[in-house]
């Protein structure tokens, strides 16, 4: 791996360490806190999802809609669907960041899409706090991460069941007819 590294290190230095430089600009002095992505209190899946999201490799409407028959919009609202607008911008996100708001002003901490997107740095005499607050930050994007792929689960779903009239033809083993999925009227 540090082979390929220093290869393509001059390519490395002109890439942006996150996908979120162009989306989200940092404020001065601020950068992505990627050590709060290996804590221990976050679960391995949460941090998969956090680093995925960090760098981009979230599947979003648009993306999918170039390669797949998928719609470009969002399952929720029906606007385009980019990553800005999954994880900021959607409408039905604004209950989770009200909770995320009233949660933080108890760490003395104001909610912001900087805070939720870069994630808090750690520091020493308030490593404990900084630890909690970023491991609700992480659970947080997973919640938004999971519930986005349930109901784009639903939607595909009943989308291709409308566009045939029979799903099949089944048969169980030997056989037998299963029937197959009819259309209803």
């Amino acid at each position: 791996m540090l082979v390929l590294h220093t290869l393509h290190a001059l390519t490395l230095v002109s890439h942006p360490d996150t996908k979120w430089r162009d989306l989200l600009p940092p404020l001065e002095g601020e950068q992505p806190q990627w050590a709060s992505l290996y804590s221990t209190l976050v679960p391995r899946p949460v941090r998969d999802i956090s680093w995925r999201l960090l760098h981009g490799a979230v599947s979003t409407g648009t993306y999918l809609a170039r390669f797949t028959p998928v719609p470009d919009t969002c399952p929720f609202c029906g606007v385009r669907e980019t990553l800005a607008h999954v994880y900021l911008e959607c409408a039905r996100l604004q209950p989770l960041f009200q909770l995320l708001t009233n949660l933080l002003l108890c760490f003395w901490l104001h909610f912001s899409s900087h805070l939720f997107i870069y994630a808090l740095p750690i520091c020493g005499p308030t490593k404990l706090w900084d630890l909690l607050v970023n491991l609700l930050l992480a659970l947080a994007k997973m919640a938004i991460y999971k519930t986005r792929e349930e109901e784009v689960g639903r939607w595909s779903f009943l989308r291709l069941w409308g566009r045939f009239s029979i799903l099949g033809p089944f048969t169980y083993p030997g056989g037998v007819p299963l029937g197959g999925i009819h259309q209803l009227p």
